[in-house]
Order: structure tokens, then sequence, then C-alpha cells
């Protein structure tokens, strides 16, 4: 029933341009099955330590990655408030003088709460969030800017039986179009992406995201 629903659309979405209107086929990548127009065909590639390789059809074209290394993308802004990389720097800007800076021992930071800056936030009005942190015994609203790379995406989180899927898709006609997958039973994730996508293309990569089942096989760790 769920790939015959999302046969149907992707039918439907390439249907005014392609030639095969009435093909679809499914391509394996590893442990991943996922429903493609007809014409597009899968290169592999020479991997170092994954399974690597292109899905394409003329300049429309996705790379993949099946390893234990593929790239899950960027943080969510909540997952980069509360896990962000700002929060080490944060710690190292009001480590003690008299103690050497390493990763090591730098202070944890502590995220009380949060909120998006207002209108009369004037000393703050280039940020995004003031952020009400702890350190040790002091309290420090800090002012947080998301980066770029993070505000221009959309993001679809979700877990189905078992496999944690991440999609992204840009909010514009530059950046990621992708998704990234791991089951929970397994060491290998797979990360699947095009750059650059039309609004046309990116729905109809989406629609092949949403296709996509695990099918676990046996192959060479």
């Amino acid at each position: 029933m769920k790939k015959t629903f999302f046969l149907t659309l992707i039918l439907l979405l390439i249907s005014c341009n392609s030639t095969n209107k009435d093909k679809t086929k499914n391509i394996v990548i590893q442990d991943y099955e996922f429903i493609f127009p007809t014409d597009f065909n899968l290169i592999e590639k020479q991997g170092i330590d994954s399974y690597v390789g292109t899905i394409n059809k003329g300049d429309f074209i996705f790379d993949f990655d099946f390893g234990r290394y593929s790239n899950s993308f960027e943080q969510t802004e909540n997952d980069y408030i509360n896990n962000g990389t700002w929060k080490i720097f944060l710690s190292a800007q009001l480590q003690k003088p008299e103690v050497s800076t390493n990763i090591m021992n730098l202070p944890e930071v502590t995220i009380l709460n949060y909120r998006q800056t207002k209108q009369n936030d004037k000393n703050e009005k280039n940020f995004d969030y003031i952020v009400k942190c702890k350190i040790d015994t002091l309290e420090y609203n800090y002012p947080l800017k998301i980066p770029n790379a993070i505000k221009n995406l959309n993001f679809k989180i979700d877990t189905i039986n078992g496999t944690y899927r991440k999609i992204v898709w840009s909010k514009t006609n530059k950046g990621p179009t992708g998704i990234y997958m791991k089951n929970i039973t397994s060491d290998n994730s797979l990360s699947l992406v095009a750059f650059n996508l039309t609004e046309q293309q990116k729905k109809i990569a989406l629609l092949i995201f949403e296709s996509a089942e695990y099918k676990p096989k046996k192959h060479s760790p």
C-alpha cells in the first residue's frame, strides 16, 4: 500500500515532462530501498570506508554514502541551542584564568531556559535567542545567533519501525535536499543528498525519500 501510494505521487509529478509516464523502479542502496523514476541510474564510486556513489538523471544528481560516518546534516535549531558548539566557546570564555584551557576541564554549561529575541532587546537585536545558562554558580544570559546553514533548512525527523530518519530541504534554490537514515540495530547509516534543486525537483526528491524502506542484508563491514 505504501509503495503504491508513493509510486502514484511520483508518477503524477513527472508526468508532464517525462517520456516514461507509467514506470518507476526500485533502487537499493545496501540496507535501504527507494522508489525512483525509471530514468534515474545508480553509479557506484570508489569509497574509502563506506559504499558511495550517485543516482542521477542528467543534472538531477543524488550523492549517497552508506557506512559508519555518513553525513547526518545540520542540527535543528533546538538541537543547536541544547548541544551546539557555542556551548564550548562560552565555557572557554568563562574559564577561570588560573586554569589552563582544555576541552576536558571546561566548566559545564547548563541551559536553564531560552526564548526568541524581541524588538525591545536592543542590544541583542542581531541575535535569534536569549539563552539563560548556568556555569558553576554564575547565571548568564547569552545572546545566540543560529547559523544560516540551519536557518535556511526545513526539517522533518521521525522514527519508523526502528529506523531514525532526518529529512532536510533548502528554503531556497541553493543548498541540500537530503535524507539521513539509521536503524537502531545497525552500526551503519545512509545519507542521500542532492544540491541546488528546483521546487519541482524538491517535490520529487521528498517523495523518493518518503518511499524509503529498511531492508537489511548481509554485507561486508
